[in-house]
């Protein structure tokens, strides 16, 4: 729990992306940080902290720990449910050649907050960090731009899908406002300590992320979700049942470095979704790159296949301004979406642990 004197106010230390943490923590003030610092003996070291931008995702590779379970009291299919819906990473029927994995549930965003620069202890008191799968914050924000707005549904149903998915519970509390709190779409907690350690490791401990999200009904899209023009929108979106989701994030590590500051990390993730459980082991890593092979003119080649020369950080012909991804993080492009109808080739970090 945090003390008195960690409950002012907090302020961001990278760009929020809607998508991400829409009606999250909307009273809160931006503070920009470098991407990196210089070494002089006279600047302050570098605190615990994540990086992401408002214009690029992260995105994890996700190694399955075991066999999904279905919870207690689930039905005995839940896990079959989840395998037809693509509903957990990588969880899917290899029989079922039209389906295949979402890569969609392996991008997320994470966020990091510093205490408040007129806290006298603000020295002391560790930053705090969110974490949240992405498909979530899409959801989210399609049902209150799209379907809260679509003149063909009833009114009343309008009206509590434009505060989705808190319909009758209201918001989830702010941050840092009861960090035990698992009624958040996001996870959220601190980092264990202020600083890096010698090996430049900040581990963080996040109360888990537990919610209801009720259903959206059949739609016209107006505004693409996401934007990030990866994905076409469909003029109508189809009925999205709802779901019940927790993510329960542990042995979280992130990486602080003057050379890798805060973008890439290392965790273990528990999914539970309506009865069906997954463990995970995570590699973390921001930006998120695609690296499908482009031709001269810089479309996509037909078919799609990998160009690892666009998971570099250094700059060629096609990737002039490189990748954004640091040069000493290793990375392979991998085909990671469905390869019949969605094939989709991203750069995977391929280390598994600091």
């Amino acid at each position: 729990m945090l003390g008195a004197s960690e409950a002012i106010v907090i302020t961001r230390t990278t760009a929020m992306n809607a998508r991400w943490f829409l009606r999250a923590v909307p009273t809160i003030v931006a503070l920009g940080v470098g991407l990196a610092q210089s070494a002089c003996e006279s600047e302050p070291p570098i605190r615990c902290t994540m990086q992401s931008s408002l214009a690029n995702d992260a995105i994890g590779r996700f190694t399955p720990l075991g066999m999904p379970r279905v919870v207690a009291g689930a039905p005995g299919n839940a896990c079959d449910f989840q395998r037809l819906g693509q509903g957990l990473p990588l969880l899917f029927l290899p029989s079922m050649k039209q389906k295949g994995p979402n890569s969609m549930l392996l991008l997320h965003g994470f966020e990091s907050f510093s205490p408040s620069p007129t806290d006298p202890n603000q020295s002391n008191i560790p930053n705090a960090l969110a974490l949240k799968a992405e498909w979530i914050g899409d959801r989210i924000q399609d049902a209150q731009v799209n379907a809260a707005t679509d003149m063909a549904l009833p009114a009343a149903m309008r009206a509590a899908l434009a505060n989705y998915p808190y319909v009758n519970g209201g918001e989830p509390p702010l941050p840092p406002a009861d960090p035990t709190n698992v009624n958040r779409p996001y996870a959220f907690g601190k980092f264990d300590s202020v600083y890096p350690d010698a090996n430049g490791i900040c581990k963080a401990t996040l109360t888990p992320s537990e919610m209801d999200y009720p259903e959206v009904p059949t739609h016209a899209v107006v505004v693409s979700i996401p934007g990030d023009s990866s994905y076409a929108s469909p003029p109508t979106l189809g009925d999205q049942p709802a779901t019940h989701v927790r993510y329960d994030w542990k042995n979280f590590r992130a990486i602080v470095t003057t050379e890798s500051l805060g973008v890439e990390a290392f965790a273990n993730v528990t999914i539970t979704r309506d009865g069906c459980q997954a463990d995970y082991q995570v590699s973390l890593l921001s930006p998120r790159v695609a690296c499908t092979a482009l031709d001269d003119m810089g479309n996509p080649v037909v078919p799609p296949v990998a160009d690892q020369s666009l998971c570099n950080g250094g700059t060629t012909a096609k990737n002039p301004f490189g990748s954004g991804i640091h040069p000493g993080i290793p990375v392979n492009c991998e085909q990671v979406g469905d390869p019949i109808n969605a094939p989709d080739f991203e750069c995977l970090p391929t280390k598994m642990g600091p």
